[in-house]
């Protein structure tokens, strides 16, 4: 099914522009405010790059 491939390629590259941050030393961190991404919603959310004011 296309969608479905389209839909975990989606979710590949996020996984690694996570793995990416991780390596740079910015994971955690909101990419709009520099701010720390709050713990829950990495929790809920690994591979986000906003904090929640800035989803």
């Amino acid at each position: 099914n296309l969608t479905l491939a389209n839909a975990l390629g989606v979710q590949l590259r996020l996984v690694e522009k996570a793995l990416v941050r991780m390596d740079e030393g910015t994971y955690g961190t909101c990419e709009v405010c520099t701010e720390p991404i709050e713990t829950e919603r990495l929790n809920i959310l690994p591979m986000t790059n906003h904090c929640i004011a800035h989803a």
